[in-house]
């Protein structure tokens, strides 16, 4: 009898240790969502996002991320996300197809979200390109289109830069939704 008490206990105990990862990537999926809605609010509106708005959500992030203990259990997944948005970032930025606040939001990103909120049996190295190559991918595409379509017929005296963080958004969107079907 003892011997089975102790048998459900570590079930129990398991299944509160999935329970927590589950409330924890929520957390997090909404904080990044959270922070994308805001950013790409500022962006659409004055096409830029103020650097004091990226500093508070990178304490929030910071706050966030060492709370739910996933930046403990998954460290190198959350540097490599930071390396790569970073060292993308800055090779776009420096070629002009991204701003400046495109760039900081995708690191922030990356780091209170780094892969896929829902599902962690990708390998690391997949899982962190898929959360900051495909925004981006779409990002540049949508962002493309944009500025072919739209610019030309309605914003060609102002010559104002594609708003790409919604388009980061709807990218990181559609990642989650890839690790939504990749865990069913």
């Amino acid at each position: 009898m003892r011997l089975n008490m102790m048998k459900h206990h570590d079930e129990f105990e398991e299944e509160l240790a999935l329970l927590t990862i589950e409330v924890s990537s929520m957390i997090t999926f909404l904080a990044a969502v959270m922070l994308f809605a805001v950013n790409s609010s500022c962006d659409l509106k004055t096409r830029k996002i103020p650097n004091r708005l990226i500093l508070a959500e990178g304490v929030i992030s910071l706050v966030i991320v060492f709370w739910s203990g996933k930046i403990l259990s998954q460290p190198i997944l959350h540097l490599l996300s930071m390396f790569i948005a970073l060292t993308l970032g800055y090779v776009l930025f420096r070629t002009g197809s991204l701003g400046g606040g495109d760039v900081k939001t995708l690191l922030v990103i990356s780091l209170i979200s780094p892969g896929l909120a829902f599902n962690t049996t990708l390998p690391i190295t997949i899982e962190a390109h898929l959360g900051v190559d495909i925004p981006l991918i779409v990002a540049l595409l949508l962002g493309h289109l944009y500025i072919r379509y739209y610019t030309k017929r309605v914003e060609e005296k102002t010559k104002l830069p594609p708003p790409l963080v919604p388009y980061l958004f709807g990218g990181y969107i559609l990642v989650q939704l890839f690790g939504l079907l990749l865990s069913v």
